[in-house]
């Protein structure tokens, strides 16, 4: 290590612990900060400290006013950059306090609770938008199968930890992602394909039994045909231990060589859209909405967009709410 990184000069103790030049050399008197003795640094007419001492004095001066945005983000369930969003926007109330010598955010848990409780609907989509099932760098998923070269099969789960495990369904028994890969050698059976996303509107929602068979076959079938940029899943608690659903939204589609066994165990969990089937074993995937193209005068599109803007959600769901505020008949 360089002597730079050893120390810190008066100024940068400054800078750190965000105090004057002044502030520093009372600290000095005080017995507070001790200089080491003078070296090569004389020459700079300055100080300099232990580094650990600056730094342990910047924790004691910290004064937590509240959650950090990554612990904000971690409470409501949702990436940094929306909580920055939230927070930038007025919609999260926060303080700007010093963490480390740096200027950051500290936001109230209540307020996180009361935002949490108005807008559960809201936080549920920004849940469902982090793919938290998917992990890109190692291109693996959640229910993924794997297998060893003698055959025997494992899942992708989730440990108590919400560290990726192997469920092995034949024992029942949960082995870390490590013990996996380096110990038993396990492969993945089929490799997954992220793809480009579709933004055509709607989606088919499914929610189905997690320690079903079936389910775990349609899992293969999904990752073997499907994009995952396209495909959204949301369980809650993730350890497998305590898992009982899994809900799935998938944009419109169509898998080849689907049994119909398979079919009709899907078709009885369908909670949005539609799945037609044919015998030559094509499983249609139809969604929830149909695309309409329509004309508006300006100013009622500026309004709809500012509707969609305050409330967080997307022009689209501002019309449809509209909409549905007529009661129309069927």
């Amino acid at each position: 290590m360089t002597e730079e990184k050893k120390y810190y000069t008066t100024e940068e103790a400054a800078k750190m612990l965000n105090k004057s030049k002044a502030t520093i050399y009372n600290y000095i008197q005080k017995g507070i900060l001790v200089p080491l003795p003078d070296h090569k640094w004389r020459m700079l007419n300055t100080r300099v400290f232990p580094k650990e001492q600056v730094e342990e004095l910047a924790r004691k001066q910290e004064k937590k006013l509240g959650l950090t945005t990554t612990e904000a983000a971690k409470f409501l369930g949702v990436s940094r950059s929306t909580l920055h969003k939230l927070v930038k926007e007025g919609t999260i109330p926060a303080v700007q306090g010093t963490y480390r010598g740096r200027q950051i955010f500290y936001i109230n848990q209540i307020d996180l609770e009361q935002f949490a409780g108005e807008n559960a609907a809201y936080l549920q989509s920004e849940r469902l938008k982090r793919r938290h099932y998917y992990d890109k760098e190692r291109n693996i998923a959640f229910f993924q199968k794997f297998s060893t070269k003698a055959g025997r099969e494992a899942r992708l789960v989730f440990d108590t930890g919400g560290r990726w495990a192997f469920l092995f369904p034949d024992t029942h028994e949960i082995q870390s992602y490590e013990e996996g890969i380096f110990k038993e050698e396990l492969a993945p059976s089929y490799e997954l394909n992220y793809g480009k996303q579709n933004t055509s509107p709607g989606f088919l929602k499914m929610i189905l039994p997690a320690k079903h068979p079936l389910t775990m076959e349609f899992f293969d079938m999904v990752y073997q045909q499907y994009e995952i940029s396209n495909l959204l899943l949301h369980f809650d608690p993730a350890d497998y231990d305590t898992l009982n659903d899994v809900e799935i939204h998938l944009k419109k589609t169509v898998l080849k060589e689907v049994p119909e066994h398979l079919f009709r165990f899907l078709d009885r969990y369908v909670t949005k859209g539609s799945l037609l089937y044919d015998k030559e074993g094509y499983l249609f995937i139809e969604t929830d909405i149909e695309t309409l193209t329509i004309s508006l005068p300006k100013n009622l599109k500026e309004k709809i967009k500012k509707e969609g803007e305050k409330e967080g959600i997307s022009m689209q769901e501002v019309v449809l709410r509209i909409l549905a505020e007529r009661n129309w008949e069927e």
